[in-house]
């Protein structure tokens, strides 16, 4: 019976990751470069998520998730830890060049703003 009950839980918590990897990667895009409560929230969720399990890669590959440019930088109202950037270094390396159309996502917002 305890052996049920163990499976059971074993199962609860692997759908229970499955939730968190699927809605991560959207509060991740979601939050990155804001300059809210939301990207301080995010930091705070994955630092417990590495720390409750040091194995498992909760976070999946992003190249829409860009470092700030150093104009963006110079506003003294925003905060690097607003960018997301750093969160994705180890998960982003792995990625093959071909995999996105880098001229678009490498885009400045002054580029962006052109084109329009």
């Amino acid at each position: 019976m305890k052996d049920n009950k163990v499976k059971k839980l074993e199962k609860e918590i692997e759908v229970l990751k499955y939730i968190i990897k699927n809605i991560l990667w959207m509060s991740v895009r979601y939050s990155h470069s804001r300059h809210t409560y939301a990207p301080g929230i995010i930091r705070e969720c994955v630092s417990l998520l590495k720390n409750l399990y040091p194995n498992e890669q909760f976070l999946r590959p992003d190249r829409t998730i860009q470092p700030p440019s150093p104009e963006e930088l110079k506003n003294p109202m925003v905060l690097r830890s607003d960018w997301l950037d750093d969160l994705l270094e180890d998960v982003n390396k792995d990625l093959v060049d071909e995999q996105v159309d880098d001229s678009v996502v490498n885009m400045s917002k002054e580029d962006r703003k052109k084109e329009e």
